[in-house]
């Protein structure tokens, strides 16, 4: 009989301001015993403040994945997802 070594995973997600770590998030934790990949996006944007000044944010999540085309795509979409709404309303707020 296998032995079978389960892993927990994270879904890390991070807000950066000006290159500066504003905020680190689990957006999601499970335990698994299968083989991983790491999906991940980083989206940012620079908002022009007036008089030659601006500010930089972006915004990044790194998600386990299983490893089939299905998984990685429905992985990526969730990551997608979460960064594009993170970001939309942290540059909202500015």
């Amino acid at each position: 009989m296998g032995v079978k070594i389960v892993k927990k995973q994270q879904a890390i997600g991070t807000v950066e301001k000006d290159g500066k770590q504003e905020s680190v998030e689990v957006v999601e934790e499970f335990e698994t015993d299968e083989p991983m990949a790491n999906v991940g996006m980083k989206l940012g944007h620079t908002k022009n403040l007036g008089d030659y000044e601006s500010v930089r944010v972006d915004v990044s999540l790194y998600m386990p994945s299983k490893t089939d085309k299905k998984s990685l795509d429905k992985t990526f979409k969730k990551v997608f997802k979460w960064c594009d709404k993170k970001l939309a309303d942290i540059v909202g707020d500015l």
